[in-house]
């Protein structure tokens, strides 16, 4: 079916089949294909799917059908549709799906997975979903189907997209029991990868600059399942990566969760992630940030991140992954937290190299305010010879074209 063709179509009396069935045309014609997804709403593709919704509010197969089609239209960061699907008020028949068809797992999941992508880096559809109610039939759905892998793993990715960056949301998910929930998902489902993945993001947005949130996690044991769901997938890139967030989080600007997750094995399975995964960027990089995190004002962890060669696996990431700015900017950052006041991890950076890795990092990224930052921070921590200080020299002018001339003389010692 042609996107055009559903410009004009009647639904009044169209039968639950043909609108299954159209439904589901507009489903596939949106799924991985970002220019359909844009045409089928300009074509009035959206206004037929809300009013076949709202007409057979009783059928679970085109209420899941709507839904499937619902988060194919907005997903992968699709602000535009994103922000008219709201405004169209696609919330209400969204959650009135979830109300009516309760004990039906299907409906729940895609409903989820609906509200997941609609929430996703947008504010205001995190807010408007939260007070049309939300977040408690996300709650109710993983109460009434806790065997459903499905169920669970779409839910935990809704609460980690409510929740990011929205300090509100934090607040209300953990007060109303998500967190709770999104621990019982891991126990139930240890080897689901996708439970797994999505709940340590979920930990990792509710946690975020969340201090209560951060004591009530590890305190109903959250740190000891993120470390297990490591342990269970260490093939998984995903799960690992998303642990090491996880971990991230529990740990920034929190002392006593820095002492935890590295008493506990949390080091061990962090470096053993980065030489599992040494071509994936993405875990290269979050695992940089979480020691970075674990270093940070920390001594104790500072020596056993260093003696158990955190440092040559940082400056690994590094060699393997020159052109990710994320990943020398968080390996910088790692080298900075572990060699600040700390001269047998700042002699493992020079030994192994890693003024000039620094310095290449600064000259290949001279435009990234994260990686200059950091670099220069490391660099102004150790004591330089001739060589070394005329290469960074030169680097710091690099530097001086984006940051003030000020910021830039902190990396001369």
């Amino acid at each position: 079916m042609p996107v055009a063709a559903f410009q004009g179509v009647r639904v009044r009396g169209m039968d639950e089949t043909s609108a299954f069935m159209l439904l589901k045309a507009l489903a596939n014609l949106s799924e991985n294909h970002p220019s359909n997804r844009t045409s089928l709403v300009d074509a009035g593709g959206l206004g037929v799917l809300l009013a076949l919704m709202r007409h057979n509010a009783s059928s679970p197969s085109v209420q899941s059908e709507a839904l499937i089609a619902l988060a194919n239209l907005s997903s992968n960061d699709h602000t535009s549709n994103q922000t008219r699907i709201v405004q169209a008020g696609a919330i209400k028949p969204i959650l009135a799906a979830m109300r009516y068809h309760k004990t039906n797992a299907s409906v729940q999941e895609y409903a989820c997975s609906a509200l997941w992508t609609l929430a996703c880096d947008h504010a205001a559809n995190k807010s408007h979903i939260v007070d049309e109610g939300g977040v408690a039939l996300v709650l109710s759905a993983m109460r009434a189907h806790e065997t459903s892998e499905d169920v669970q793993g779409h839910a935990c990715a809704v609460l980690w997209s409510l929740s990011a960056r929205h300090a509100e949301n934090q607040s209300r998910i953990g007060g109303e029991g998500g967190l709770a929930l999104v621990l019982s998902a891991m126990r139930a489902h240890g080897t689901s990868v996708d439970v797994q993945g999505h709940a340590c993001l979920a930990l990792f947005s509710l946690s975020c600059n969340h201090a209560e949130n951060k004591s009530r996690i590890v305190g109903k044991g959250g740190l000891a399942l993120v470390l297990s769901a490591m342990r269970a997938h260490e093939t998984s890139a995903d799960v690992q990566g998303h642990a090491c967030w996880a971990l991230l989080s529990l740990s920034v600007n929190h002392a006593e969760n820095k002492s935890r997750i590295v008493g506990e094995g949390g080091l061990a399975l962090v470096l053993s992630a980065m030489r599992a995964h040494e071509a994936n960027a993405r875990v290269q990089e979050y695992a940089c940030a979480t020691l970075s995190s674990l270093g940070a004002y920390h001594a104790e962890n500072q020596s056993r991140i260093g003696d158990a060669g955190g440092v040559a696996q940082v400056l690994s990431a590094m060699r393997a992954h020159e052109t990710s700015a994320g990943v020398q900017e968080h390996a910088c950052s790692a080298l900075w937290s572990l060699s600040s006041n700390h001269a047998e991890n700042q002699s493992r950076v020079v030994d192994e190299g890693g003024v000039a890795q620094v310095l290449s990092a600064m000259r290949a990224h001279e435009t990234s305010a994260g990686v200059l930052e950091y670099a220069c921070a490391t660099l102004s921590s150790f004591r330089l010879n001739d060589d070394e200080r005329a290469r960074m020299d030169e680097a710091v002018l690099v530097a001086d074209g984006f940051r003030t001339s000020a910021d830039a003389r902190q990396c001369e010692n």
